[in-house]
Parts: C-alpha cells; structure tokens; sequence
C-alpha cells in the first residue's frame, strides 16, 4: 500500500517546508512578545517528523521507489533535520556545547558528517552492478545518510558564523 500516491503532488510535501523554514530563518518568533509555545513546536515537529515516517513505511512496502519520491523525501527529511538541530542549537544547545567541549566543539562536527557521508556513499555504491557481494540494508538509506551529512556541514557552517560556538560575550554598560 503506498501512502502516498501519484495524486499527492510531490510540491505540496516540499511546499510544505516553506513556513517552517520562515519561522527557522526570520527570528520573529524569538523575539520577546511573540514567542511560539513550546508545545506548539512540539505539535509541528511531530507532523513534520510523521511525514519522514510515513516516507520510510511507504519505501520499506515498495519494490521500486519513484526517483522523485526519494528526492522529495530526502529533501523533507534534511530540511526539518536542519531546522529540528538548527533550533536546538539557538536555544541553548550550542551553549551547551561550548560549555561541554570548548570552542572547537564545530571544528569536530567534520568528523560526523564524513563519518557519515562515507557510510552513505559505501551503501549508495551496493547499487553498483559491478558490485558482487551486496549488504542487505534498504538500498533508499545511503541517500538519507548523505543528506543527514550535508546537513551537519550545513549546520557547522552555520555556527561558525554565526560564532554560536564563543562564549557569551560580556554585555557592556
């Protein structure tokens, strides 16, 4: 049974990303006064996440996936990743990493997202027809591994400039 069929628009999903997106990137909703309800983050994020969910439910059911179901899913999948870590990051977690590792606690986010990409490349290369022996994974998680990758390098870019790595800096009188 595949939940999502060809009369669902693949749009509609990535659509779909463009007011997360908004809230992620204006910072209106940090400001003081109109700030969004913790529960109502939760509440997105758990639609948000269902919609990665059901992706995978339809993929493990399925024989052959459309190529651009994967790409929607992937696209899915690595925005919310982004904005889900990007938002824990602002709200404290950066600090807590700084606190936790120090400053270069960025700098060792390049061993997770190699770690990963090569992981992901390994399972995206047992497609290969060259290739005997074949690991029994489904074959749709090498490009979920890749993307959770680029967004880790995303993310760490992200804090460099944003310096969410530094200490708090002393306010000024």
């Amino acid at each position: 049974m595949r939940f999502f069929s060809d009369n669902v628009p693949l749009i509609a999903f990535i659509a779909n990303l463009v007011p997360l997106l908004h809230f992620h990137f204006a910072k209106v909703f940090r400001e003081p006064g109109r700030e969004i309800p913790t529960y109502l983050y939760v509440l997105l994020g758990i639609g948000y996440f269902s919609i990665v969910v059901f992706f995978f439910i339809d993929f493990s059911g399925q024989a052959r996936i459309h190529y651009l179901d994967i790409v929607a899913a992937t696209t899915v999948y690595a925005t919310i990743l982004f904005v889900a870590l990007g938002e824990m990051l602002i709200r404290g977690g950066a600090a807590y990493l700084t606190k936790w590792r120090g400053e270069h606690w960025a700098k060792e986010l390049d061993y997770v997202y190699l770690t990963l990409g090569a992981i992901g490349l390994a399972m995206s290369t047992n497609r290969l027809d060259v290739v005997d022996q074949r690991v029994s994974v489904p074959e749709y998680l090498g490009p979920f591994l890749l993307a959770t990758a680029l967004v880790v390098r995303a993310l760490k870019t992200r804090v460099e400039i944003n310096e969410w790595n530094k200490p708090p800096k002393p306010r000024e009188a």
